[in-house]
């Protein structure tokens, strides 16, 4: 499958006048969503604050299953993701 965007013109005359150009051909055998962030994470508890710094996205989604997981209100649950 391939994926196309942009202007397909435009694009060509670029190439055409560069002064060096590399191709490069690859497949992906990947059939799922799979993020490439790493899987680590450090949390903090602190007076009935929590505090989790991870890697990923979606903080608002980690408070929330958290906040549910801790029985806590989500007000109470920080998280930090980079």
């Amino acid at each position: 499958m391939r994926d196309e965007k942009g202007n397909r013109e435009a694009t060509d005359l670029v190439f055409e006048n560069a002064w060096k150009t590399v191709s490069f051909e690859s497949w992906n055998q990947r059939v799922t969503g799979v993020p490439m962030e790493p899987r680590a994470a450090l949390g903090e508890y602190n007076g009935g604050k929590f505090l989790l710094e991870a890697g990923g996205q979606g903080v608002i989604r980690f408070r929330n299953e958290l906040a549910q997981t801790f029985g806590v209100d989500p007000g109470d649950m920080h998280v930090i993701t980079k």
